[in-house]
């Protein structure tokens, strides 16, 4: 089975706080003709987004030399640097689901993640405007004042102004009044409009007139304002209501109910999200996981089905397969059914083959056929070459992941490696987990440890504490 952690979506917080870390990409890169194999591509650029509209000025710069990272599910598979364009790519990529975050502490400025950000869901070609907009933070405080304060942010123009695109405070397309200035060089004539005493202590009516005049002028300009800002909030209704209300709250907390192992919470989150949400391949994949937790491993094949038919193979769907086999297969082995033990293992392990087939850089479909390969009486005849594959595959993944040490841990007992084994240990207690990744790991330590007691091998005294350890 493919294993997960949360992925944030977005819209999970506002656009424009502080701190925002990464962009939520669940592009189900699915082709509706079937070409499983079909190689897509990701591309977009990172610049400096100085007034926080989110689209590329021409005098906002692109930031160079910032770190993207892609990751299919939650697993990092590649990376890439802004080139002198801020550009970034990444192609070769097969039909899957697809999120990418940006390494901040490669920002050479002051910055947070603003408007300019892309989604893309059930996108069935290649991505060319995966855009990251930052922010200047001076520029992100005025904006949120000016939200806060129901002040309107300026679409272009100087900062500061709030004036409508095109235009900047203090002007407009007239010429200014007569006497409206104040400047050097500017001081006003003595008006000659009837009624006027000529005194300029006692005569205000030009005064008045320009007053009259700046306040019609600003009653049009907060006219303006108050129809843009009706404008906004229409399309914003249009939005929520096409995006089903509020989808990234909704995910989040379908996937906060994963991570504490409340399954029947996570079906009720499941149908709370958007149709749009429910139909992407993660989501799905997720829900069919909660199912087969929850006991309704019949539901989470027809859904883990649906999927492999319309998509192909993939690492997450036949992981999970095995799994719900797997699941079947201890059942009927502890009731006595041999038989039946032996033919939903044998299913199970072919489920785990096929995933890792399917991408042999995904370690863990075949960590989990090689432990069930251990229940085989006569064991299996791809196990060496699976097993130098998944070590392989394994010493590719550099970034801290208490799956990846838990797989290393799984590996050491298999090839005898005690050493290895305790820094894998140490590792996994250290790392970040929720309780259903220990139980997960602790029951794969069980089965190992049960199927060569079976068949009379050896099993290391420390992979026995290992087990014991982890259950603490």
């Amino acid at each position: 089975m493919r294993r997960f952690r949360s992925v944030f979506p977005l819209f999970a917080r506002p656009l424009s706080f502080a701190g925002v870390a990464a962009l939520v990409l669940l592009a189900t890169l699915a082709s509706s003709d079937g070409a499983a194999a079909q190689r897509l591509s990701i591309e977009g650029r990172v610049w400096e987004d100085l007034n926080g509209d989110g689209v590329v000025g021409p005098e906002e710069r692109a930031l160079s030399g910032v770190e993207v990272r892609l990751f299919r599910g939650d697993r990092r598979v590649d990376r890439d640097e802004t080139d002198a364009e801020g550009f970034f790519r990444f192609r070769g990529l097969r039909a899957d689901s697809y999120r990418l975050e940006i390494d901040e502490s490669t920002l050479s400025l002051d910055l947070e993640r603003g408007q300019g950000s892309r989604i893309y869901a059930d996108v069935t070609r290649s991505i060319d405007d995966a855009d990251f907009g930052f922010v200047p933070r001076e520029v992100a405080e005025r904006l949120r004042r000016e939200r806060d304060g129901g002040g309107v942010p300026p679409v272009e123009g100087g900062e500061g102004t709030g004036a409508p695109p095109g235009t900047s405070a203090g002007s407009s397309d007239e010429e200014p009044a007569a006497g409206g200035g104040a400047g050097e060089g500017n001081t006003p004539e003595p008006s000659a409009t009837p009624g006027a005493t000529g005194d300029p202590a006692e005569d205000t009516g030009g005064a008045a007139g320009a007053e009259d005049e700046s306040d019609e002028e600003e009653g049009r300009s907060s006219l303006g304002l108050w129809i843009f800002v009706v404008l906004v909030l229409v399309l914003l209704a249009i939005l929520a209501k096409r995006l089903g209300g509020k989808p990234a709250m909704t995910l989040e907390r379908f996937l906060a109910h994963r991570d504490a192992g409340e399954w029947a919470q996570m079906e009720a989150a499941y149908h709370a999200l958007p149709e749009s949400v429910r139909a992407t391949s993660f989501v799905r994949q997720q829900r069919a996981f909660g199912l087969n937790r929850a006991g309704d491993g019949e539901a989470a094949e027809r859904l883990l089905r649906e999927l492999h038919e319309s998509e192909g193979s993939s690492p997450e769907t036949c992981g999970m397969l095995g799994r719900v086999f797997k699941d079947r297969w201890e059942a009927a082995r502890d009731a006595g059914d041999a038989a039946r033990a032996a033919e939903l293992l044998e299913t199970s392990i072919g489920h785990y083959l096929d995933g890792h087939k399917s991408d042999p850089s995904d370690p863990y479909p075949g960590i989990n056929a090689l432990t069930l390969m251990e229940s085989l009486p006569e064991g299996h005849g791809r196990r060496d070459s699976l097993l130098a594959e998944v070590r392989q595959a394994v010493a590719e993944r550099t970034e801290p992941d208490y799956w990846t040490d838990a797989t290393r841990l799984e590996l050491a007992i298999l090839e005898g490696d005690p050493e290895r084994g305790t820094a894998a240990l140490a590792a996994s207690l250290g790392a970040e987990k929720t309780a259903w990744q220990v139980e997960t790991t602790r029951r794969n330590l069980r089965l190992l440890r049960e199927g060569r007691e079976a068949k009379g091998a050896s099993v290391p005294e420390w992979a026995g504490e290992a087990e014991e350890k982890l259950g603490r």
